[in-house]
């Protein structure tokens, strides 16, 4: 019960942390290439979140056998999504236009409120 505990907990901060990143960008519209030790530490908690989502996942679906129903794949496509526009999003390049990483963003947080509906409805 306690990894189930920790995979939801970190499914939490993960998008608190999304969240948390993307306000520059969705709403004062700008994007600059951060060193300082905050956004660092927000990545840094960010990738470990996701770590240990990964890694409590994996583990849950040990304990059931790799017993995998319908809605888990969608979970997996959605993650996947999420991963996807973030990583587009916040890439340091500065050809990625800030439309681009708006959208991303949008895509990402859309995907990850969906992964949560799935989780309620279940």
């Amino acid at each position: 019960m306690s990894v189930l505990i920790l995979h939801a907990v970190s499914a939490y901060i993960g998008l608190m942390v999304l969240l948390l990143r993307s306000l520059p960008i969705l709403l004062q519209g700008k994007w600059h290439e951060k060193s300082n030790v905050s956004y660092k530490i927000l990545v840094g908690v960010q990738h470990l979140s996701y770590s240990i989502l990964v890694l409590s996942g994996l583990w849950l679906l040990w304990q059931r056998h790799f017993q995998i129903e319908t809605w888990f794949y969608a979970k997996i496509i959605l993650f996947l999504v999420v991963l996807s526009a973030s990583a587009k999003a916040f890439r340091r390049r500065g050809e990625v236009l800030l439309q681009q990483r708006q959208v991303g963003l949008v895509i990402a947080i859309f995907a990850y409120s969906l992964i949560f509906a799935l989780i309620f409805l279940n």
